[in-house]
This record gives structure tokens, sequence and C-alpha cells, in this order.
């Protein structure tokens, strides 16, 4: 990011936002999304394009032509190369992109006299065009832009209400936590800033974004890598990066990013017909679906063996190159990481992923947006996970971190082994366990499955997973992960059904992976900067670090509290179930810290996030507040993906030296 974050309530001036705009060079700007070239200044210019102060008739041509180009919708929003969208016709929306005010102001006049022509004209172009109004209500940061399309609603509403027409709800996003979310035109900084950067940079503020932003240190350090890895050049083409992020979220049924890199393969000029199957697929995409598969499920199985098929196949085509695979490593392990946050947090799907509006279109004549009942926000379902744990234990939490025994010393090899192996299991040293049963039931809407009848016919209570809820435009009353879903996934996975086993601490197929051995400061650090890129190697650690070190000296509002020994035992645990020992850590403390309850949600994160249910979020055992459940979270993912990364570049490293 090329502004620096800043603290405090700062009123960003003027030079501000025009430094926001100037995002790295790596980086897509919003004018790329619009097929425009040049740099980014001259891209978030308005561009006098003929007819831009021309007569009424003119403009609303351009406006009509634009709206009914039959394109998706985030694709009608950013542009399409395969389509060949008209730029000047596109001008009205695209001018919204851009930190000055008073353009924005100019566009929202030209888009409401629009807006207002196509609906008394009966044009479908109004009803095509409210979507991506949603879309920046819920997106974008500039109040001015809210405030004018609440006036052109206000304006047209009776008009819209004789046709029939109502604007599609907004999902929040996260059908977990409604009232903390931070809004999306907060002033409170550094997230202002960082939302508007986001916005003016990439077109969007996604919901992983909002979620991310409860913590804004962390959320400037993923930024700059997810965009370094995704968008600077590199060995691996672009539409490349987005298919191995689909492969990496499908294997965790991650149905909020599979949907989301789908479209972004699209729009990277991916070849569609690989959306369909992988045989569709490149012989060398193929032949890291078997590396996947063990990455995502059992990464302690991953041998050199792995590697050498890769890069020494026979057809020269097929290869990959050592730079080419630490690449595709680490933006499977990031879309990992990322799938267990999204259906931990319960995300909904943003507006415009959720629904392929031309395709809705095109079936129906309308825009079923348009037809819904009442949205998510709107639901009766509760928001239970921002209120507080039942039988609270963060009396005992506190009492247990100024008790910790973490700066003990773990003792000789036989207690670090017992140690190790009993900070992998479901017991604890102290503290309850709480079952499913004391958490609030979710609507029957949201069933996971259908409900298994009992005697008298009433359905039993079942616990939801997270990742069968995030269509926040289901009417079904059957809101499960359907066959249909299911397909959507195993498109991805086959032929390799790969599952996860726990590791097996006594097991004589494989060992415990000894960091002092082969560590990620060291070795990993090392080869992602030798054979991949040294300014990202850098920007890894850094994310790594600050996760790992990131703190608030509280826990719920309890002030003066070192959290390292928890936040540690969260980090450690996760590498304890993939297998990594820390040979200077004592493992007692993480069935000191963690109870039954918060081991299990962070093992499921890890591992199987699709098991996830809201019950899980529910009762970690700890009155929690949103923000650190969410912190929480952050830690478990991210020791998961630098888990999987260490036995990917190891067996990396181990073929590279054999060769």
């Amino acid at each position: 990011m090329s502004l620096p974050v800043p603290k405090g309530n700062k009123q960003l001036t003027d030079e501000d936002l025009a430094l926001l705009a100037t995002s790295p060079t790596w980086a897509q700007s919003p004018s790329e999304w619009f097929n425009r070239s040049g740099n980014d200044e001259e891209a978030l210019a308005i561009q006098k394009e003929p007819g831009w102060h021309g007569e009424r008739d003119e403009d609303q041509r351009g406006f009509l032509d634009d709206l009914d180009d039959g394109l998706p919708l985030s694709m009608e929003l950013r542009g399409s190369d395969a389509d060949n969208v008209d730029v000047v016709h596109a001008h009205y929306w695209e001018q919204l992109f851009t930190a000055d005010e008073r353009l924005r102001k100019t566009a929202m006049a030209q888009i409401s006299r629009g807006l207002k022509n196509s609906l008394l004209n009966s044009n479908l172009a109004f009803e095509q065009s409210l979507p991506r109004l949603a879309r920046l209500l819920s997106e974008c940061p500039f109040v001015d832009v809210h405030q004018a399309i609440d006036d052109t609603m206000t304006a047209l509403s009776k008009e819209m209400s004789v046709a029939g027409i109502s604007m599609p709800t907004v999902p929040r996003p996260s059908r977990m936590f409604r009232e903390s979310v931070i809004p999306i035109t907060t002033d409170l900084e550094p997230q202002a800033t960082l939302f508007k950067a986001s916005f003016l940079n990439t077109g969007r503020v996604s919901h992983l974004c909002r979620i991310m932003a409860w913590h804004p240190s962390y959320l400037e350090r993923f930024t700059e890598s997810y965009d370094f890895l995704l968008r600077a050049e590199g060995p691996l083409p672009f539409a490349w990066r987005h298919y191995l992020a689909i492969i990496s979220s499908a294997r965790f049924k991650c149905d909020y990013l599979v949907k989301q890199q789908e479209q972004e393969f699209l729009l990277a000029g991916g070849d569609e017909t690989w959306l369909e199957t992988t045989k569709n697929c490149p012989p060398k995409l193929v032949r890291l679906l078997e590396v996947n598969a063990l990455l995502a499920h059992q990464p302690w199985k991953l041998q050199p063996s792995h590697i050498t098929e890769l890069m020494k196949a026979a057809d020269l085509s097929a290869r990959w190159s050592a730079a080419e695979l630490v690449q595709a490593f680490i933006i499977l392990a990031t879309f990992r990481a990322l799938s267990g946050l999204a259906i931990g947090m319960g995300l909904n799907l943003e507006v415009d992923i959720n629904v392929d509006i031309s395709d809705q279109v095109q079936k129906s004549g309308s825009n079923p947006l348009l037809r819904l009942g009442k949205g998510l926000s709107e639901s009766d379902e509760s928001s239970n996970a921002e209120r507080s744990d039942p039988n609270s234990q963060t009396e005992q939490l506190t009492s247990r971190l100024l008790a910790s025994k973490s700066g003990d010393s773990p003792g000789d090899a036989e207690q670090r082994k017992q140690q190790f192996e009993a900070a992998g299991t479901d017991s604890v040293l102290s503290g309850p366990y709480y079952p499913p049963q004391h958490s609030p039931t979710l609507s029957p809407q949201h069933a996971a499955s259908p409900q298994p009848s009992t005697s008298n016919g009433a359905a039993a209570s079942t616990a939801l997973p997270l990742s069968a809820t995030f269509s926040a435009f289901s009417t079904s009353s059957d809101a499960q992960i359907s066959p249909t879903a299911a397909g959507r996934f195993s498109k991805y996975t086959d032929p390799y059904e790969v599952h996860h086993t726990d590791f097996d601490v006594r097991s004589k197929d494989y060992s415990v992976f000894h960091i002092q051995d082969w560590s990620w400061e060291e070795q990993a650090f090392e080869l992602i900067e030798r054979t991949y890129n040294t300014e990202f190697a850098q920007l890894l650690d850094l994310e790594f670090t600050t996760i790992f070190e990131l703190t608030y000296h509280q826990v719920n509002g309890q002030t003066g509290v070192d959290t390292a020994p928890f936040r540690r035992s969260i980090w450690y645990y996760v590498h304890r179930i993939h297998g990594i020992l820390h040979d200077d850590y004592n493992y007692a403390t993480v069935n000191e810290l963690l109870l039954r309850n918060l081991k299990k949600f962070t093992k499921d994160l890890s591992c199987t996030p699709f098991a996830v249910t809201a019950q899980d979020l529910l009762n970690l055992g700890y009155s929690l507040s949103p923000e650190e459940k969410c912190h929480i979270a952050l830690l478990a993912t991210e020791a998961r993906k630098q888990a999987e990364l260490m036995y990917a570049l190891h067996a990396l490293s181990k073929h590279l030296s054999s060769s």
C-alpha cells in the first residue's frame, strides 16, 4: 500500500486520497476492470469523452447501452476483455472510483438522471442497475455516494412502487456478527483509510476485508502480501493464480472463495471451460491436483518424490519450475487459510458474487433479486455470536495467564514427547466442556441437512455448518450443501478422495517435524527468497510476525493482561495437530489455557472448516468479543498456512538438494 496508514482520527486530505489512488505497480486499479490503460492518475481522472456533457438523449443512449450489455454484475461493474465493453458507455460508473468528491458527485448526477429516464421508459436497464447500486451501498466507503443513492431512490420511490420494483437487500458481511462489524463509511482510523485504499485500488471492499478490519495492522500487512502474490509480475500467469485459489478453496468447501475466485479467473482472461472440470485444464495443472489434496488434508505425507514428478515430467510443457511451485504452494496455503476464516466467521457472499445477474435475467426475464422477500440482514435469525458465551470462564483464563508455565522449560526429551502428544488430544487439564445443546438453535431455514424426525414427527435439533449458509438470497427452506453445491466442489477435487486424518505421533509411516532442524525463519524464508521473490518473502514474513505478536493487552474488556501465552498456545496447538514440534515450547500450556470447546473450534477451523458450526463459534468456553473471536481465527488460520508451507517447501528443498 503506497500510503502509510494514519493513526488516531486524522482527517484525510485531498492529497492523502490522491496518494491512496496511486497503487503499487502490481495492484489492479478500477481502470483495469474497465479495460483502460495508462497510469493510475490518468485512469482515475474523468475522461472528457463525447457525450459526457452532451445532450440528454446522447447520455441516455450511452447509459442504457452500458446497462444492457448482458454481462454478469461483477463484470459489468468492473469490465471484461471478452465482451469488449465500450468504455465511453461505462464511464458513468467508472468515475465513482475516484478520490475526487467533485467528480464522484458529477458521476452520480449522470447516473441518477439515467436511472430516472430508464425507469420512466420501463427499460430493463433500471432493474439491472439496482444490484450495482446495492453493491456500492455495501462496499463504497464514500458517504457522498451513499447519500446520492439514497436521494435517488427516494426521488424514484413512487414510480418504483407503481412498477412493483424494490432495491435488493444488501447482505451484511457476516451472518454471525450483526452490529459490531465496522461500517463501510466509518471515520475510524486506520480502518477508513484501508477501506478507501481498497476501493480505489481494486474497486471493492470485500467482506473478508471488513472482518479483518477489526485488526487493521494485520489487514495492512495481509493486503500487501496478498496483492503481491496475485497481482505482481511473477512466474505464474494471472489466470492460473486464481485457478489455484479455486482448487484450494474447493478442498475446504468454501463457497465464498470458490465463487469469488471463479469470477476473478474469468476477469483475468481464464478459459471458462476450466470451470466445468479440471479435465479441461492443461496437463501441467492437472498434475498438481494430487499435491493439492495432500497439502489440504495430510500435508505430512508429501514427499520429495511428489515434487520430482512435477519438476521432471516427460512432457516438457508439463514441467513445473521451482519458482512456479513456490508461488503455487503459497497461493494454495493462503486460500486454505482464508477458507477457514471465511467459513469460521460466517461470511455472506457479496451481492454481485451471489447471483449471476445476466444468466438469471436471461432465464426469467427479470431480476430475481428484486422479487425476494426478507433478506438475510432482515431475517429473524439471531446474531448470538455477539453475546457472551454460556458459563463464562474468562476470569479463570486471566488467572491462568498470570499463573501460566509457558516460560518454564519444556523438560527433558521424554517429558517433551508426552506433553506434545497430550496437547494434540481433546483433553484439557481443567475447565468444563459445554456441549452444543447449550447454544441457541438456529432457524429451520438454515438447516444443514434434512432434519431426522423424532418419534412424534418433530424435527430433531442439529448443528448448522456455517459453510452451508453463505447464500444471502436463498429463498429455500432447505438451505444446505446440496448435491449441486457438492458437485461445484468435486469438479475441482476429483479424482483424489483425500480426507483429513489426525496426525499420529507414533506412526511409522511419517515422523514429527522438528522446527529446530528446518524452520520458517531460516530455511523456508531463504527458499522463498532465493527461488521466488525477495520482496515477497519479506512481506509474508511480516504478515506472520504481525499476527503472531498482535495484542491489545486485554481480554473481553479487562485491560493489563499479557495474552502472549494464550495466543502462542493457539499457534503452537495448530502446529501440533499438523505434526510440527517446537522443541523450546512447553506444550503443557496448551491444555492449561485452551478449553475443549476452543480446541475443537481451532482444530476444525484449521483442518475441516466445512464442519464448523454456529454453535462452535458461540461456545468457545470463554466470554469473548467478536473481535477476539476473529483474532483467534486469524491466529489459527495463519498458523495452519505456515504449517502447510513448511511441509511443501521442505519437500521442495529436499528435492532440490538431491537433484
